[in-house]
């Protein structure tokens, strides 16, 4: 973790980054620290006529997170079509992000996420978000899968059998799917922001990928039964998916493997372990 990290870090880079703004970023501002999920700390910052969101990444040197510029080039894409807020700022090097504030707008929750009106707007946002155009790398949970594994360190057999296991998943997946799309591939409730209009945040993670990713992703993270499953991929493919039910749910399985063995992984470089600890027991009771 970024030994630095934190809110006076992040007012040093605001002073130095906005000369405009300068000292009045420290002693001038209105400054709330915001959820940004357990790999991120997240800032709304008041200064003068800026009203920011500034993300600052608690790990910088992850090799499948896009690199600042990269996910910047993505934001200005998405912001044409108003899928996410608008970027005004970003540094690689120091692993920031800044962002307008959508005032009014409020997080998702898994509750709101699962709501049969919600599930419809969020299918007809996924299509939109889908139309980018824009080349990124793509998914390859295998090789991603197999770093996690080893970073996560010695394995109790339980989670040897589930390494296993997601192996096999991985190795089913890039057999059967081909990138089609822009995906988020981190599809939290926390990440889905509605102010009457939907729009995502965070897309570090993103990758090019066949849409199933992302309605498997959603679908894992948000803890949907069968009938929600069935009545989103019936609302994105607008009828019957071109996936079976059985496969869908091969890679909403692969999904929770994947987010239980990067929180093992990340357990290893936190200072405080606690958040993924707490994250590695929530995605295992869904995975028992």
């Amino acid at each position: 973790m970024r030994k630095e990290a934190g809110l006076t870090y992040v007012l040093q880079w605001l002073a130095t980054s906005f000369p405009e703004a300068g000292k009045a970023v420290f002693s001038d501002s209105y400054i709330k620290k915001i959820s940004g999920g357990i790999s991120n700390e997240s800032y709304r910052v008041v200064t003068g006529d800026y009203d920011w969101v500034v993300r600052l990444r608690k790990c910088n040197k992850v090799s499948y997170l896009l690199d600042i510029k990269i996910e910047i080039k993505l934001l200005k894409s998405a912001a044409e079509a108003d899928l996410v807020p608008v970027v005004v700022k970003g540094d690689s090097v120091a692993g920031i992000l800044v962002t307008q504030y959508l005032k009014g707008s409020k997080p998702w929750t898994q509750n709101l996420a699962r709501q049969h009106r919600n599930i419809t707007r969020i299918a007809n946002r996924l299509r939109e978000f889908h139309q980018i155009d824009m080349n990124l790398e793509t998914y390859r949970p295998l090789g991603v899968s197999q770093s996690y594994i080893d970073e996560a360190g010695s394995l109790c057999e339980r989670d040897r059998a589930w390494g296993k296991e997601l192996i096999t998943y991985a190795t089913n997946y890039e057999r059967c799917y081909r990138p089609k799309v822009v995906c988020h591939n981190d599809l939290v409730a926390e990440n889905i922001l509605d102010d009457g209009t939907l729009r995502f945040i965070d897309l570090e993670y993103a990758v090019a990928a066949d849409p199933i990713l992302d309605l498997a992703s959603l679908v894992a993270m948000n803890n949907f039964d069968r009938d929600q499953a069935s009545y989103l991929l019936y609302n994105y493919y607008g009828g019957e998916p071109p996936c079976s039910t059985q496969s869908f749910f091969n890679v909403v399985r692969m999904t929770h493997l994947l987010s239980y063995f990067w929180c093992l992984s990340r357990m290893q470089e936190a200072e405080d372990s606690s958040p993924f600890k707490l994250f590695a027991a929530e995605i295992a009771a869904m995975l028992r």
